[in-house]
């Protein structure tokens, strides 16, 4: 990458965060201290390392989906419930062998 081509990219990306696109916290557990703070957020996070934020899991799961699709697999979305919400992550996967 060119250093105009990086130039633009930043140059773009701070337009976006500064947009009302990136304004909002997309997490559903609301009541959690770090609600709408990223940076503490993801930094506690990668600390503890026992998931990832909810607003970052969508890159996990076209990942994962992609894995799974090359191990002959399907993956399928658990269902979100505000009672399991507090001790684990919104959205998880569970791989299936293909019938």
């Amino acid at each position: 990458m060119e250093k105009e081509e990086y130039y633009q990219l930043i140059k773009d990306l701070r337009a976006k965060l500064a947009s009302e696109e990136c304004k909002g916290c997309s997490c559903p557990k609301i009541q959690c201290e770090w609600h709408g703070d990223c940076y503490k957020c993801v930094r506690q996070h990668c600390i503890n390392g026992n998931h990832v934020p909810n607003c970052l899991q969508f890159i996990l799961d076209e990942k994962i989906a992609s894995i799974a699709e090359v191990a002959e697999m399907t993956v399928a979305k658990k269902s979100f419930s505000l009672v399991n919400s507090f001790f684990n992550p919104s959205l998880y996967f569970s791989a299936m062998l293909r019938n």
